[in-house]
């Protein structure tokens, strides 16, 4: 074997080396973006803006609820619903009527779809 045919051997298996590492890194890469995207659709799916009026919250796809723990008044509005809305007797049935929504429509793990229902409604005054 040659100098040379040595040398080229040695180069086809570094250039095989660093493609499998590149290959590697590329992958791993890809796999970090998609869960940080997964994660922050989910956090935006959660998120909420008041509205103008008293104790009425929207949430990102236009479903909206009032948490009126004053007058014990307890709405949830799902955008499918259109002009109907779901008027409830507690706060407790509030949350369980919007983690059955998440659940249902963004195909959300329970647990999760609680813990955030519970993270907002806490956060409401």
């Amino acid at each position: 074997m040659s100098f040379e045919d040595f040398v080229e051997k040695e180069t086809e298996k570094e250039i095989k080396r660093i493609s499998l590492i590149i290959f590697i890194i590329l992958i791993i890469t890809m796999t970090v973006a998609i869960l940080i995207a997964q994660n922050n659709e989910t956090n935006s799916i959660f998120s909420i803006s008041e509205s103008e009026y008293k104790n009425v919250y929207f949430f990102q796809d236009n479903s909206w609820f009032i948490i009126d723990r004053e007058n014990e008044e307890y709405i949830f509005q799902p955008i499918e619903l259109g002009d109907w809305d779901i008027e409830l007797n507690s706060e407790k049935d509030l949350k369980n009527i919007m983690a059955t929504y998440f659940i249902n429509k963004y195909d959300i793990e329970e647990e999760k779809a609680i813990k955030e229902i519970n993270n907002i409604l806490g956060g409401i005054e």
